[in-house]
């Protein structure tokens, strides 16, 4: 039989929970949020407070060493003489998604010196975050995301393996030592446009990180070679910031491509140009690649083809000038192809070294290029049919898992596309998982749409085959795809009238 909580540890809890209010809107990004505090009580069965919703207690001592109040409903500050800080078992602290109302976070915190895990993210703190918090030894994850205008320029923590300052409004030149912290596995500071910083030199260092993600920042400078000192590095995320330069190819012992470890490369809108490292066969791991919006120009390597766990290749709007990259229609995982607003050319010609190709895309999109010839319809099987009846709301995504600790930390990338549909560029931040479209409008491909493709594209929701040179009838097998939201023939030579099979396409606007 576990033993009963400690009666100074059920006082503070019952002291802690008076000190707030119960507002439904101090979580109310979480519908799930409920006020656990309700159960706490010393009166009938439950006077134990190891039983209490939230509270953790060691089975040998009874003492409090874990408190979970995350999406709590809870409205207040927390003071410096909160009796939170009378509970110096505790290990676990999660106080996410409540609304502190911009208090500073107190020093006294510093006081919970067993703490391991501390999560305090999306809670409206604001301020410096106190150096105290670096003397908390044993702290392995920190997570102060979502807050608002927090700092942590004096917060320097030798032990902690993950550390997460998500949108807190931070501003001014990013502490480069933090990189080198010599434990740190996972370092998240999206989305705090007005923080400055470069990338540190690993030259003679090997870290541990396995998550970097610095997206919607104003770090810039140039990629070092060095880099490739990262060989545990899984998470990459650069994305929308100041970066400038080649990605570092092979210098020495140092590349890229010896992270082989890496899953998700994800560097678009930023200055990036040159060609990419024909090496990148090296990194086999590799799910996602997107390099969007940046300068890269030259061939593609072929050496994609050995990526075979590759699901998202998105290359829109650079510069690359080669052929179809036809090898890729062997990757059995690949799920969304994005080449638009290239500088592609040339007749799209199938692979002869396989009996299938692209088994499992699902949105194409070669649109803006300079591509030529009959599009080989027979080619891209959109597998649409699968999916045809499923009912379940899903959305493609890539999850993978890092290790912190003793604790497992799972990572979910939604898919994000900006692709053309009713005429107008638009961006879908998460992509269906029965989505599927196809778009190779402004390009010069010729000939008659073929009559099969009501057979090979059912289920496809989106098609969009305008602004090219297509010649002769529409045909009737249009209206077998009964799933199309949006179609486009527009700006072509096409003749005849409009078949009357047409009109079975309700979902069409």
């Amino acid at each position: 039989m576990w033993p009963l909580c400690h009666d100074d540890e059920s006082l503070a809890l019952l002291q802690f929970k008076e000190s707030f209010i119960i507002k439904k809107f101090a979580s109310s990004d979480d519908p799930f949020a409920y006020p656990k505090v309700n159960s706490w009580t010393l009166e009938g069965e439950s006077s134990d407070c190891c039983s209490w919703d939230g509270v953790s207690c060691d089975e040998d001592t009874g003492h409090v060493i874990g408190l979970d109040l995350s999406s709590s409903c809870l409205y207040g500050s927390i003071n410096s003489n909160s009796s939170l800080f009378r509970l110096v078992h505790l290990q676990s602290l999660n106080l996410a998604h409540n609304h502190f109302n911009y208090s500073q976070i107190p020093s006294q915190v510093g006081n919970l010196s067993r703490l391991t895990y501390l999560n305090l993210s999306d809670s409206i703190f604001s301020g410096e975050i106190p150096f105290e918090v670096s003397k908390l030894s044993q702290l392995s994850s920190l997570d102060m995301g979502w807050n608002f205008d927090l700092s942590s320029q004096k917060v320097l923590l030798q032990l902690t393996k993950s550390l997460h300052l998500k949108e807190c409004g931070m501003h001014g030149e990013f502490p480069i030592d933090i990189f080198m912290l010599p434990n740190l596995r996972v370092l998240n500071v999206n989305y705090n446009e007005d923080l400055t910083g470069s990338w540190p030199d690993f030259q003679y260092w090997s870290s541990p990180l396995e998550e970097i993600s610095l997206a919607a920042t104003s770090f810039s400078g140039e990629l070092p070679a060095s880099m490739g000192n990262l060989r545990s590095l899984i998470y990459l995320n650069l994305c929308h910031c100041n970066f400038s330069g080649n990605i570092p190819s092979s210098i020495g012992t140092f590349s890229i491509c010896n992270i082989t470890s890496l899953q998700i490369l994800y560097v678009g809108d930023n200055y990036f140009s040159g060609s990419l490292p024909q090496c990148l066969h090296n990194i086999l791991e590799l799910r996602m690649i997107s390099l969007v919006g940046n300068q890269f120009q030259g061939l593609l390597p072929r050496v994609f083809v050995n990526c075979t766990k590759l699901e998202f290749i998105d290359l829109s709007n650079n510069q690359f000038n080669d052929t179809f990259p036809s090898g890729l229609g062997n990757l059995p995982n690949l799920k969304l192809l994005l080449l638009r607003s290239n500088k592609f050319y040339g007749q799209i010609l199938g692979s002869s070294k396989t009996n299938y190709t692209f088994p499992n895309l699902q949105v194409l999109d070669l649109s803006y290029n300079s591509f030529t010839g009959n599009f080989p319809l027979n080619f891209f099987r959109i597998n649409a049919s699968k999916l045809h009846n499923e009912q379940k709301l899903t959305y493609i995504e890539i999850e993978t898992s890092l290790r912190v600790g003793r604790q497992v930390m799972s990572l979910y990338m939604m898919y994000s596309i900006e692709i053309t549909n009713k005429g107008l560029d638009m961006v879908y931040s998460k992509v269906q998982e029965s989505f599927r479209a196809i778009d190779i409008s402004s390009n010069m491909f010729v000939g008659e749409i073929p009559e099969s493709i009501g057979d090979l594209l059912k289920g496809l929701h989106m098609l969009n085959l305008s602004n090219n040179i297509l010649t002769g009838h529409i045909p009737p097998s249009l209206g077998n795809l009964t799933m199309l939201e949006s179609l486009d023939l527009s700006q072509n030579r096409l003749s005849g009238e409009i078949p009357p099979q047409l009109a079975q396409l309700t979902f069409l606007e």
